[in-house]
Parts: C-alpha cells; structure tokens; sequence
C-alpha cells in the first residue's frame, strides 16, 4: 500500500513539472508581463528580458514564479535594467496562499497616495529577492505586507517617500529580511516612522543595513529631493493636511515583536527606535476618530537585539515599559556609548 501512495505521489509531481510552463516576455503573445501573468497557472515560470516595463502587476490567487534574466545569468546589470514601474502600486500580491517568488527586478517610480508605491502584499505566501526597490512614493512609500507570509532576501531598498511610513509590516504577518539594505529614504509627514511593525507582527531582520533615513516634514516642496514625475502628486498636498508631529525610526504597535540580528543602525542623532504609546495623536483629541486610534494599542510589543553594530545616543531608543519589553542580546556595540541606552 504503501509503495503504491509513493508511487502516485512520484506520478503526480512528474505530471505537475510537465504541465508547468516557462513563457518568455516579451514574444509574439506577451507584450506586457501582465499579459503573462494573466495566461499562467500555478507553477509556471515567468522569464523577462532586460527593458523598462512601465506597467503595475497584479497576482491574485495564483503561484507562479516571475524572473528576469538575472535568475540564469547572475548578472547584476539584469536587475538594475529591467525596471517595472508605475503611476500607482508596482507589484500588488492578493490572496496567494502557495509562494509566489519573484527574483531579479528594480521597481521603481510607483506613485500611490493611499496604498504602497512599490510593493503591496496582503494575506499571501511570497519570497522576493534580488530587487532593489527604489524612488517610489506612496502612503506607505517602498513595501507594504498586511497578514500572511513573506520572506526578502538581498534588497536594496533606497530613495522611496512615505507620506506615513516607508514600510508597513501589519496584520499579523510574519516577515523576514536577509542581507537588506534600507537607506536614504524619507518619511514626508506621516507618524509611522520609516518603518512600522504593528498588530501581532512578527519581523525578524539578518544582517539588515538601516541608514540614513530622513524626515521631510518640515522640509519645503523646492527641496525634496523627488524625481520630477512625483512632484505633482506632492503638490495636490493640503496644509490642513500635514500634523505638527511626525514620528521617526522603527515604531512597534500593539504585540508586534522584532528581532534584530547582525545589522547595522546607523544615524547620527535622529531617533531611530521608538516604542509609542499613543500615536502621536495627541493634537488632534476633539476628533472622535482619531481619538479611538488612541485607544488602539493595548499589548506589549518587544525588541530584540544581538550580534549588532548600533549609532545613536539617549534619544534614539524610547520606550515605555508599560507597552513594550527591551531585550539586549550579546555582542552589541553602540559605537557612541558603552552601554545600549534608552529613555523612558
């Protein structure tokens, strides 16, 4: 009985490698890559060629495995020129239970005021790698992941504008980066810092590079420095709309926990941690909305940290004991400092 369930399990995955597709973009059939996508079934192979896709794609439901020509040559120059891009989400994952990969790309010039200008991930399984994702604005400006699963392996993620926060891990999700590079990006006026892990998230960072990221909030309009094709979504902004208050660094929301292992936090003296206990609403108390946002965060959230090289000084850890836990593992260095400390 048993050589018999061998034998067919064998026979199947035979029948589901055969069955799968590899589809080259662009041909005769496919002139975009959502054409692409929209024609394959789960465990075909996407291969595209070195050029500038000006198009978004949407993947819902549906695994399969989208790669430049990188995936074969390991080229560097195939993911820096196949560029996808566009007025709106670049990469938008719904809904995609078995892994979706996605390897060898640069995402670069999405625009979208409300949801994620690069990439928007929600209750999906996904593996992305070798992207560098790059000069994209949005509410959340670079990678968005709401529940589900996902893993980033060597990201070079650069040169993207939140209106609230460059990156937004929410819902749940369990994410995990390795061998990230997350510099020069900039918060314009939104209190989720430049990366915010909220609602049971659990994230884990492996050698994670965290450099250099700005806030634009008190910067003006002439001097931020946006690609020209960005500018006008800037423009349309309401100065009723911009706070007086805007957070910065890694922010942790309500039982979220991150993990912080040989990485490097690097900034001279903006805040780079910060462990809120409201969210900076403070201002805004006769808005019965806002005022129940107040009232969101009722779990401890916790950071851990090891094996890490830190620059900061007193202000660039807050917490309050009352909403988050600390944990200092071995070997961290505060280059500035003896000891790793934080205000309370």
């Amino acid at each position: 009985m048993k050589l018999i369930l061998k034998f067919f399990t064998i026979f199947f995955i035979i029948i589901n490698i055969l069955q799968s597709e590899v589809i080259r973009v662009p041909n005769e059939r496919f002139k975009t890559i959502q054409d692409a996508i929209d024609f394959s079934f789960e465990g075909d192979t996407i291969v595209v060629k070195r050029g500038i896709y000006s198009e978004g794609l949407a993947f819902y439901g549906v695994s399969v495995t989208l790669v430049s020509e990188y995936f074969f040559s390991k080229d560097k120059k195939d993911i820096e020129e196949t560029i996808i891009g566009t007025e709106g989400t670049v990469i938008n994952v719904i809904g995609v239970d078995k892994e979706l990969n996605i390897t060898g790309f640069t995402i670069s010039g999405g625009a979208s005021w409300d949801g994620a200008g690069g990439i928007s991930i929600t209750n999906s399984n996904t593996n992305f790698q070798n992207l560098i994702v790059k000069n994209n604005l949005g509410g959340i400006g670079a990678i968005s992941v709401e529940g589900g699963s996902a893993k980033f392996k060597n990201l070079y993620i650069e040169g993207n504008i939140g209106i609230g926060t460059v990156m937004l891990i929410n819902d749940s999700a369990n994410v995990h980066f390795n061998n990230v590079y997350f510099a020069n990006n900039a918060n314009l006026f939104g209190r989720g810092g430049f990366i915010a892990i909220s609602n049971h998230s659990n994230v884990e960072f492996e050698n994670f590079s965290y450099l250099n990221n700005i806030n634009l909030h008190n910067t003006k309009l002439k001097d931020m420095p946006v690609p020209g094709f960005l500018m006008n979504y800037l423009k349309n902004v309401k100065k009723s709309d911009i706070p007086r208050e805007t957070a910065e660094g890694i922010q942790l929301f309500n039982g979220s926990s991150l993990i912080v292992e040989k990485s490097l936090i690097w900034s001279d003296d903006k805040q780079q941690l910060y462990f809120p206990v409201k969210l900076l609403l403070e201002e805004e108390e006769e808005d019965e909305e806002e005022n129940d946002q107040n009232d969101f965060i009722i779990e401890k959230s916790k950071f851990t940290i090891m094996n890490s090289s830190y620059n900061g000084n007193k202000n660039s850890i807050k917490i309050n004991e009352s909403n988050s836990v600390i944990d200092f593992g071995n070997d961290v260095i505060n280059s500035n400092d003896n000891n790793f400390g934080y205000n309370k």
